[in-house]
């Protein structure tokens, strides 16, 4: 079967024939704490961040603090609203570090204690947790 064909194929499927994914039985309860506390941390950092008057004049700056609040409300909102799998992976990838690894840049020394528990609690989310369990087989 050529190239062409192949497209055309995947193109002309119906939604029936289309493969879903499995769905995974989450853990409610333990989910909507690690959204929590991820919640309390990136409030925490963009708190500690905020009081910078000085930097917050900087639109970088200002930006970071902006999207770590954003976080912290979707965190919240998917807390109360519900969510799947898909949307905390979503929401732990908007999630950016503020340095990258290896020596920490002097403007963000302040807020290593802050940042590294926004990162600890956004691999908590990522991290596939035992009670959580996909179809009976």
């Amino acid at each position: 079967m050529g190239v062409l064909n192949r497209v055309r194929e995947l193109f002309n499927r119906s939604d029936d024939d289309a493969e879903t994914a499995p769905e995974i039985q989450l853990d409610l309860e333990a989910r909507r704490a690690q959204l929590a506390e991820l919640e309390d941390a990136l409030r925490t950092l963009a708190r500690a961040m905020a009081d910078e008057q000085s930097r917050m004049r900087n639109p970088g700056w200002r930006g970071r603090v902006d999207d770590l609040r954003f976080a912290a409300n979707e965190a919240g909102r998917l807390a109360h609203e519900g969510f799947d799998l898909a949307a905390l992976h979503d929401l732990a990838a908007e999630v950016r570090p503020l340095y990258g690894r290896g020596v920490v840049p002097p403007e963000y020394q302040p807020y290593v204690t802050e940042h590294e528990r926004v990162l600890a609690a956004t691999e908590r989310l990522r991290a596939d947790m035992p009670s959580e369990r996909g179809p009976a087989s």
